[in-house]
């Protein structure tokens, strides 16, 4: 009697197990597919600043009438600024092996109160200014394979456009 008391009592715990370990499998997939949602909606939203700045660039060096430099440059700043936000937040957030490039991104753009005087793009700046959307652009090409774009593949977009960009 001893026996098929035993006997059920282990086809319970290996039900049990069994269902757990299910129950598990689907959670931890659940995990990497969101992780997967998260990493694309990043690389959308970095690659959509990278677009932006590289308009703003193209529209302050192709500009003959050159508006407002002061405006212009403000914008561009700024927007190299959103995307190194970006690369942080992603860091902070989605993974920490993304890196991030301050070097690249901030501050490159001088704005001392000499320069801009006759509303012109300085000499100095438009040099700045061709650095950046080469580097800018040489991130861009990575998202032609965004779909397939792994961590370490961005990072060194991310290092050879830093490369060209200083």
């Amino acid at each position: 009697m001893q026996r098929p008391l035993n006997r059920k009592v282990e086809n319970y715990i290996f039900l049990f197990l069994a269902v757990t370990i299910i129950f598990l499998v689907v959670l931890i997939f659940q995990e990497k597919k969101e992780d997967q949602r998260e990493y694309d909606r990043f690389l959308d939203q970095f690659f959509l600043e990278v677009d932006l700045t590289l308009g703003s660039i193209d529209h302050l060096l192709s500009d003959t009438e050159e508006d407002d430099v002061m405006r212009d440059l403000l914008e561009i700043d700024k927007r190299l600024e959103r995307i190194n936000i970006v690369l942080e937040s992603g860091n902070h957030f989605v993974d920490e092996e993304i890196e991030t490039q301050p070097y690249l991104f901030m501050h490159r753009i001088k704005d001392s109160e000499n320069e801009n005087e006759d509303g012109t793009l300085e000499r100095s700046q438009r040099l700045e200014l061709e650095k950046i959307k080469r580097a800018l652009e040489a991130i861009q090409k990575g998202s032609d394979e965004k779909n397939e774009l792994k961590v370490n593949d961005l990072n060194e977009i991310l290092n050879k456009a830093s490369e060209i960009g200083s």
